[in-house]
């Protein structure tokens, strides 16, 4: 009898052993389908966690990650506008030509929601909006419904990084469709470009505020940590010619946000989203005829590496002989202090940058940013290149001016 016992005792814990063991799989491969590992899962106490940086460093090597872009507003909301331009029409020159970049990499599948020839939403994003118009609305209002029972329980802390208006309405509905398209489409980037602006300036005078940023959703969403991931990268390419936002609430350059819709508000996003603040759009490099479709592309090209390099993708997308579109480039003009935003001066600034005299040594980026105005930052870098590259060749009145021997000394380091 004793014995018939103990063999009873020990079949009841070989039962609930096995039981935990099938419910143990049932968890992992539960949350393998869903994109996410165990422990991942196990700490997910909120939103579950939909994207993770090892999964989409996965999907890059075994088949194809799926990235849209999109560029900031359309032709009915431009978003912001200073004497004349248009962030909806900056936004569409820079995604055209990212997309052009990107697709150069085969394993990425690139798409974008506005027609690049006519700035309207292409006919797959417009038939969306139109033929599922009710279950967009019911999917906002769904997401908005458990954000607001996740902060009433306790269980989601509300964090608004950037105190904003209320968006539109027709504003909401798209970003709201979009995430829904990219959701319904298995989308695994998201990359929305904007231009920012500082609405405490003049009509017609430039804000004092300056430089690019990216926000990215806010940690307590599940597709934070891969986004999060991503944008690093992608800060870390754009600064190597850019000078990050001088706004105190961006100065970290990556900020964390729960209330944008295009980064997923409401945990609406289930693939990785950033949203890069490429600039003030009253600065005058944007505007400038001359320099404005330059910058378009050379902020394509440094987002496209910046990606290439998250990905480790060598050849994917092919470098410059310079590593930036500014360069090479045919100088021919004298150029020197005070001279307008030119084509030449950005070229002159991508050079210096690349010789290391760009900015000064006792000044940064911020202060001395790539814009094609020929301030006293890039007179002091002409003139340490000077210095050092012609060795006595160039008289003191000449320097900090490029004249003919400087000129000449540019071309045969940058002109092809």
């Amino acid at each position: 009898m004793a014995s018939w016992r103990m063999m009873h005792y020990i079949l009841r814990i070989f039962g609930i052993f096995g039981a935990m063991l099938v419910v143990g799989l049932f968890v992992i491969l539960a949350s393998d389908f869903a994109g996410y590992n165990l422990s991942n899962f196990l700490l997910s106490s909120v939103f579950p966690v939909t994207i993770t940086p090892e999964k989409l460093h996965e999907t890059y090597k075994t088949s194809k990650i799926k990235i849209l872009v999109v560029p900031g507003h359309d032709n009915k909301y431009t978003g912001s506008e200073f004497l004349g331009t248009r962030e909806a029409d900056l936004t569409l020159a820079v995604a055209r030509n990212l997309v052009e970049y990107l697709k150069k990499d085969s394993r990425l599948e690139v798409f974008t929601t506005r027609d690049f020839s006519t700035g309207e939403y292409t006919s797959e994003f417009a038939s969306f909006f139109n033929a599922k118009a009710q279950e967009i609305r019911e999917f906002r209002a769904g997401v908005k419904k458990t954000m607001n029972e996740m902060v009433a329980l306790g269980r989601v802390t509300r964090n608004v990084a950037v105190e904003r208006k209320d968006t539109l309405d027709g504003i909401s509905f798209r970003l709201f469709g979009i995430n829904k398209w990219a959701n319904d489409h298995g989308i695994d980037i998201a990359l929305h470009l904007h231009f920012n602006d500082d609405s405490t300036h003049r009509r017609t005078k430039p804000g004092k505020y300056s430089g690019f940023s990216i926000y990215t959703p806010e940690k307590q969403y599940g597709n934070s940590d891969a986004s999060i991931d991503l944008a690093k990268s992608l800060f870390d390419q754009l600064a190597t010619f850019f000078a990050p936002s001088n706004l105190p609430l961006e100065g970290g350059g990556i900020i964390g946000d729960q209330e944008l819709i295009a980064v997923g508000s409401n945990a609406s996003l289930k693939g990785v989203s950033v949203l890069i603040e490429y600039g003030y759009i009253y600065e005058p490099q944007f505007r400038a005829p001359e320099t404005g479709d330059v910058l378009a592309r050379e902020l394509a090209y440094q987002t496209s590496r910046g990606i290439k390099n998250y990905f480790g993708a060598v050849s994917a997308i092919r470098p410059s002989t310079f590593e930036t579109t500014l360069l090479p480039y045919r100088f021919t003009e004298t150029l020197e202090r005070g001279a307008q935003v030119s084509r030449a001066v950005l070229a002159l600034q991508a050079a210096l940058r690349r010789e290391g005299v760009y900015p000064p040594p006792d000044k940064t980026i911020a202060e001395c940013p790539v814009n094609g105005s020929f301030g006293p930052c890039t007179e002091t870098a002409v003139t340490s290149f000077q210095k050092r590259a012609l060795k006595g060749q160039v008289d003191e009145n000449e320097l900090g001016i490029v004249g003919r021997k400087t000129i000449s000394e540019l071309n045969r380091r940058y002109s092809l």
